[in-house]
């Protein structure tokens, strides 16, 4: 299996699993998008915490 065929597996689970085949293109764009800035503002938040709690060791 080649790596393109790999990352089609990805997208094609990833659709599946959230109900997004369903969907119009700008829907998902919609999705995604909200996905998206969960997930950054969750990496940004334990950053600041556990740099915090360490003392500024990161």
């Amino acid at each position: 299996m080649g790596l393109r065929s790999y990352i089609k597996q990805l997208n094609y689970s990833y659709e599946v699993t959230t109900g997004l085949y369903m969907l119009e293109p700008w829907e998902k764009a919609v999705f995604n998008s909200v996905v998206m800035v969960g997930f950054l503002l969750t990496t940004y938040a334990t950053y600041n915490y556990v740099s915090k709690l360490t003392g500024g060791l990161f």
